[in-house]
């Protein structure tokens, strides 16, 4: 059985509680590390960003199982895999999909 805790501000506590939510951490109430500490998680997923609490959390002993993955869709790192999405990287990015789709519409084989 899985348990599903999201943090949100508490005017969000109904929405996740209707989207699936078991427990629902008011992050301007509670701190959510603190909170959260000793339970462990298969998947924590951010889309806020804040590397600082990220590190807070960790510092306490952090929340992810032993084999739990951490994902984030939040541009806040300054690591070479997790730079910031900029005009010139999303141009880039474009680029070489077009390229992979025109190769695959020739029947060219690309990795």
């Amino acid at each position: 059985a899985s348990r599903v805790v999201a943090t949100a501000s508490g005017t969000n506590n109904v929405t996740l509680r209707a989207l699936g939510a078991d427990e629902v951490v008011d992050y301007r109430q509670v701190d959510w590390a603190e909170h959260l500490a000793g339970q462990r998680f298969d998947v924590v997923f951010d889309s806020v960003g804040g590397r600082a609490n990220w590190a807070a959390a960790k510092a306490r002993g952090g929340v992810l199982g032993r084999r739990g993955r951490f994902v984030t869709i939040a541009g806040d790192s300054t690591d070479p895999l997790g730079e910031p999405l900029t005009k010139g990287r999303l141009v880039k990015s474009a680029l070489k999909l077009l390229g992979r789709k025109a190769r695959g519409l020739l029947g060219q084989k690309y990795v």
